[in-house]
């Protein structure tokens, strides 16, 4: 897991040369909603019924799209790598 997402940002420096950055940002989130897509469905992980969940769901992601951009702001570098390993690792490792 760790060489996949280490690999990704060694992707986009590449990639980077040839196209944009929201060309790459929009790819990249379509790639890992995919695979996220099989994961759940290989564990055939139930939907969310309610609107209170996808209400949850939608602030939950939202404050993550913050962190991250603030931290690419704030910090950059080798340690915005970190902390998006720390922030979005949480679910894929459950």
């Amino acid at each position: 897991m760790t060489f996949a997402w280490g690999s990704c940002f060694l992707a986009i420096t590449k990639a980077l040369q040839d196209s944009t950055i929201l060309w790459l940002a929009a790819l990249r989130a379509l790639i890992a909603g995919a695979v996220l897509l099989l994961v759940a469905g290989y564990k055939r992980a139930p939907n969310p019924r309610t609107r209170k969940t996808w209400t949850l769901i939608a602030r939950i992601v939202h404050a993550d799209a913050v962190i991250v951009a603030a931290g690419q702001l704030l910090i950059g570098g080798a340690v915005l790598a970190l902390v998006a390993v720390v922030v979005e690792g949480p679910p894929v490792i459950d």
